[in-house]
């Protein structure tokens, strides 16, 4: 029986998508390429794989920043989806710790800190 005989002689071509570690992901377009044996050699390790966007400020929501020590993007490139948590400090909600004798929290929910955390007025 062919299924039988194939899984007893054979192995399956490896995948481009079972290659990438570390700072590696799968190449756009390479996730369903498979490589020409059953372990991708070096060379189409290289087509298969590509290394790591670094962080950027780009991908941060307004009002954030870059995180002093921001590291790699999940993919070959940043998105603000993706990243936005792994590489920005986000401002903190506005919360009353900021107002200091005299001042009342504003209503506006929406209202963030200067950094990811608010200044505490003494």
């Amino acid at each position: 029986d062919l299924k039988e005989d194939q899984d007893t002689c054979c192995a399956k071509n490896q995948m481009c998508k079972d290659v990438c570690t570390g700072d590696f992901v799968t190449a756009e377009g390479k996730e369903k390429v498979s490589c020409l044996g059953a372990k991708c050699s070096d060379e189409e390790k290289k087509t298969c794989c590509a290394k790591k966007a670094a962080c950027t400020k780009d991908i941060c929501p307004a009002k954030s920043t870059l995180k002093p020590k921001a590291g790699t993007c999940a993919g070959a490139k940043c998105t603000e989806k993706a990243d936005a948590e792994t590489c920005c400090t986000v401002p903190a909600t506005c919360n009353k710790d900021a107002c200091g004798k005299g001042f009342v929290l504003k209503t506006d929910k929406s209202l963030k800190c200067k950094t990811d955390k608010c200044t505490t007025a003494t």
